[in-house]
């Protein structure tokens, strides 16, 4: 995402003042001719450079063991993922020619050539840090009945953690409540740690994190000792059928 074209070309290059009226270039080494944006096209520096780290932690193991009939299996998983962005964003700011400005001729590129943009833009962005984690418990039991009869069950609980930001600089809309920590927000517009109206704290995952998330499992392997008969025939025989039923 880094720019190529364009890059040592100057402010005064263009004519343009970098004094007190005139442009700060927020990102001098990435210099180039601003972003030109018309109607059908755009030309000029590419004005977004975003520098991204990811890095995903995994955690896991499992044990198994058979005691008589019973065959226990045990385990868990936690994933832990940060998300690091920092971006350059139209620092050396964009100009727009679409021909609708009060000055307009009524045509982009003939405002361009007497400079007159629709408007100006240049803005700029912290860097983020993201977070989030994903993990589960389980336990299973595979029981053998008896010779043909097997049941297997267990649960399993997941926990799914909303993403956050370590400065908690995620947003949210809650229509009709001022922020607190913002109190010149627009209305609805809050962070984490504004109140809400039942009560609780606007979280740092901005979504709550279910803590009920169970997942129970039931299955049944019957393998009939049919030998005689329709149902032997039909079977194929002593242990050529298996039944098996499952739910979770």
């Amino acid at each position: 995402g880094i720019p190529k074209g364009g890059v040592g070309v100057s402010l005064a290059d263009q004519g343009i003042s970098s004094g007190p009226e005139g442009i700060q270039q927020g990102f001098p080494q990435y210099a180039g001719v601003e972003m030109l944006y018309f109607n059908s096209f755009a030309i000029g520096t590419n004005p977004f450079v975003v520098a991204q780290v990811n890095n995903t932690i995994d955690s896991s193991d499992s044990v198994s063991k058979v005691v008589g009939n019973h065959t226990m299996k045990f385990g868990g998983q936690y994933i832990w993922y940060q998300v690091k962005q920092a971006p350059d964003l139209v620092g050396n700011g964009t100009f727009s020619f679409f021909g609708s400005g009060a000055q307009s001729t009524g045509n982009g590129f003939a405002d361009f050539l007497l400079g007159l943009p629709d408007f100006y833009s240049q803005q700029s962005s912290p860097t983020f840090h993201e977070l989030s984690a994903t993990g589960g418990i389980f336990a299973e039991d595979s029981w053998r009945v008896r010779s043909g009869l097997t049941i297997n069950y267990g649960l399993r609980w997941d926990y799914i953690r909303p993403w956050s930001e370590l400065d908690n600089q995620g947003t949210t809309l809650v229509p009709g409540v001022e922020s607190k920590t913002y109190p010149g927000a627009p209305i609805g517009y809050l962070v984490p740690g504004d109140p809400l109206p039942n009560g609780q704290t606007l979280p740092s995952t901005i979504a709550p994190t279910p803590l009920d998330d169970f997942s129970p499992r039931l299955g049944l392997a019957y393998s009939p000792n049919w030998s005689k008969g329709f149902l032997g025939k039909l079977a194929g025989g002593p242990g050529k059928t298996s039944i098996r039923l499952g739910a979770g």
